[in-house]
């Protein structure tokens, strides 16, 4: 009896923990996921956002790069440039949640720099690899999804 009891109780934990979804915001010990971000020149960050595989899998990208807007919008910029980011290619085709229910927990690590303007941009080869977003778009493309309140400007 005592080791059904013990399945049961492993079996709904396993059911629970699967059910989970990572919530937006910074990553701390102990918790399924999360966003750090590390300044590593002025206005020039790298990012990470980890998710659990209760998670789309465009759900890391949308955090990343929320969190870019963030820290963009905090040096009084309207743009930022993604770059060395994984999945950069995908990042305005991806659309959280639809890919069919589709659902896998992943990292998405990005570099941003906070910029004034589009014509700011550092040239790079492919466009499509160092795309420039803007912060109030991203934020109103993200933020819902990320179920952040959108915040008067």
């Amino acid at each position: 009896m005592k080791t059904m009891l013990g399945r049961a109780i492993a079996l709904l934990a396993c059911v629970s923990l699967a059910a989970c979804t990572t919530g937006y915001g910074r990553f701390r010990p102990g918790t399924i996921g999360g966003y750090r971000d590390q300044l590593i020149a002025p206005d020039t960050w790298v990012i990470t956002a980890t998710t659990n595989n209760g998670d789309h899998r465009g759900k890391s990208i949308a955090m990343a790069l929320y969190r870019a807007a963030e820290l963009s919008r905090g040096t009084g910029k309207e743009f930022f440039q993604v770059s060395g980011g994984q999945n950069v290619t995908n990042l305005l085709s991806l659309s959280y949640g639809g890919a069919g229910g589709f659902y896998e927990g992943q990292d998405a690590r990005v570099t941003v720099h906070a910029i004034a303007s589009r014509s700011d941009a550092e040239p790079c080869g492919d466009p499509a690899s160092c795309p420039v977003l803007s912060v109030q778009e991203t934020m109103d493309r993200f933020g819902p999804e990320l179920k952040i309140k959108p915040r008067k400007h």
